[in-house]
């Protein structure tokens, strides 16, 4: 049986700076992860044996190096707006990650 899934790609302008320049790439994943989890936001995964959240970024930063303009695209599930993405998500901003900005762009269907 088919059903439809709805995702909303949602694009995250942050910066990492002060301590936060120490964290890997890997963890920056998973603190975006679970800062959606922690909000309640459901985050759409891939399909599979093993799946993970879609979560995207523009470029990895080396270890140790400063950026005030980064982007992280994210897809997320369901019927939410990206305005409630940004009311609810940086609250649970840890340390020198803040979000600046964020723009949700169209919504897509995937069949499941």
């Amino acid at each position: 049986m088919l059903s439809e899934i709805n995702y909303k790609n949602v694009r995250i302008k942050f910066e990492k700076t002060g301590t936060m320049k120490y964290i890997s790439h890997l963890d920056l994943n998973r603190l975006f992860s679970r800062s959606f989890a922690r909000a309640g936001i459901e985050i759409a995964h891939s399909e599979g044996f093993n799946p993970h959240p879609k979560i995207t970024f523009v470029s990895a930063l080396s270890l140790g190096v400063e950026s005030f303009c980064e982007f992280v695209d994210i897809k997320v599930t369901g019927d939410i707006s990206a305005r409630t993405v940004f009311q609810r998500v940086p609250g649970f901003a840890v340390f020198s990650v803040s979000i600046i900005h964020g723009d949700g762009n169209d919504s897509q269907r995937a069949r499941e």
